[in-house]
């Protein structure tokens, strides 16, 4: 399977077990699997969850080269929080000086930790999003939080908010090459080797696409509206889903590595650097 563009948000059709399984089941793993990122603090757990990522990547047909591939647009967001921590985080023995910067051992090793971790959910996010049509998401993301509705809380209205905004992430980001590709043909020096005028350059990009945003907001109303949306409303899906021995045996597959995760993170010392 073949895909181009940023992964995160974009729906790869298929017929792997991964495809097949029920989107409340894949929800309710990819967040319980974030949450075990965000407890694990050291690497040793970090490289056992991304070898669980790859075979799970494997399992969908995807691979998770392809996965890792399509979220390169993410990489100065991961490149800004590595070097954010190089440079401000004190503590340990200074490793390196430049003039009045000075990187310290625990802002290395704090560094490369938020970095892998936020690594590893944006693959989590990206194999989740590419599994699983957008309308089934949403579907799902409702079901999760039906529960919530006694508290007063729009459950329904949250999850269709977050499965548009994670739907059209692809979208914009679609949307800004092709503004990026049209001023560079007008003479914009977004290649330039200055980098004062290179961030101009793509400064000016904010504008037209706020504009196309907005635009496309109008869009989306509109459409909703002319199909009877109502908020606050409790929407059904057509036809009912029930859960599956793969379904079930997918929950037991993940809490085994879930537990073997927290073992693996006892056994390393329990805490890490991020505490």
């Amino acid at each position: 399977m073949r895909a181009s563009g940023l992964m995160l948000g974009r729906y790869l059709p298929g017929a792997s077990p991964v495809h097949t399984l029920d989107p409340r089941v894949k929800l309710g793993l990819a967040s319980a699997l974030g949450i075990l990122i965000f407890i694990c603090t050291d690497p040793v757990s970090y490289t056992v969850i991304l070898a669980g990522l790859s075979l799970a990547a494997r399992a969908a047909g995807l691979g998770l080269v392809l996965l890792a591939r399509g979220l390169r647009p993410a990489v100065p967001f991961l490149l800004f929080t590595l070097t954010a921590h190089l440079l401000f985080t004190r503590g340990g023995e200074p490793l390196l000086a430049a003039g009045p910067l000075i990187m310290y051992e625990k802002g290395a090793a704090l560094g490369v930790l938020m970095t892998l971790r936020l690594l590893l959910l944006l693959l989590t996010a990206a194999l989740l999003s590419s599994t699983t049509p957008p309308l089934a998401l949403s579907d799902a993301g409702g079901s999760l939080l039906h529960p919530l509705r006694r508290l007063g809380i729009p459950a329904g209205d949250l999850a269709v908010s977050a499965s548009l905004a994670f739907r059209f992430i692809p979208t914009l980001w679609e949307e800004a090459q092709r503004l990026a590709r049209a001023q560079a043909v007008r003479g914009a020096r977004l290649s330039d080797a200055n980098p004062a005028r290179r961030i101009r350059s793509y400064l000016a990009l904010l504008v037209p696409l706020f504009t196309s945003v907005l635009e496309r907001a109008d869009h989306l109303r509109e459409a909703m509206e002319a199909r009877c949306f109502k908020s606050g409303g409790h929407r059904v899906p057509w036809r009912g889903r029930l859960l599956t021995v793969k379904d079930a045996a997918a929950v037991l597959i993940t809490g085994a590595f879930a537990a073997l995760v927290w073992l693996i993170r006892g056994w390393s010392g329990g805490v890490g650097v991020g505490s």
